[in-house]
């Protein structure tokens, strides 16, 4: 959603310097005075550029942020994960103990 946002507000964002282009073009050819419309649309087309590098440079620092916390949050996850695993372990391990007790028994009953 984001990118096509940032897509929208550039082709926004060129339609608007073509459209100050063409017309400090046209001005030029019908004005005496040749580089003010030229130059108001280079200060325009400018102001352009400017914005959207700052624009670029908010949402790339807001996506980097997201990350960062997704980063985060998952894990705590992973670390509760380790430890469902970790007692799983353990009642297996205590399970297979119990099984050597009763093998030991039945063994220590038989060479007797």
């Amino acid at each position: 959603m984001v990118n096509r946002r940032i897509e929208l507000y550039y082709m926004a964002a060129l339609a608007a310097i073509f459209l100050l282009t063409i017309v400090g073009i046209v001005g030029t050819i019908f004005a005496i005075d040749i580089s003010t419309p030229l130059f108001g649309s280079l200060y325009v087309i400018l102001q352009f550029a400017i914005l959207s590098l700052i624009i670029y440079i908010v949402i790339k620092a807001k996506e980097w942020v997201e990350k960062y916390l997704d980063a985060l949050t998952e894990k705590p996850k992973e670390i509760s994960d380790l430890r469902e695993s970790i007692t799983q372990l353990r009642i297996s391990v205590d399970a297979i103990g119990k099984k050597i007790d009763n093998i030991e028994k039945i063994l220590e009953n038989v060479s007797e």
